[in-house]
């Protein structure tokens, strides 16, 4: 859903600009202009949102690896 890929975007946008890996719920939902109830009936828990976060970053790399991998 739109909802679901806002949050993983701000939470990525959260890690890039803070440095930081934890976040709370609160956090996120400020800055994807949303609220807990829009979090929780995407995700159940910030480790949900933060694994879909990482795979999403893998699944970035291992394109590009690939793209440069070819001839």
């Amino acid at each position: 859903s739109n909802t679901r890929a806002r949050l993983i975007e701000a939470t990525d946008e959260l890690i890039r600009d803070s440095g930081r890996t934890w976040f709370s719920v609160e956090e996120v939902c400020r800055a994807a202009g949303y609220t807990r109830g829009a979090f929780y009936s995407s995700f159940d828990d910030m480790e949900d949102l933060l694994f879909e976060v990482y795979g999403h970053r893998n699944d970035a790399l291992v394109e590009r690896l690939r793209g440069t991998a070819e001839p």
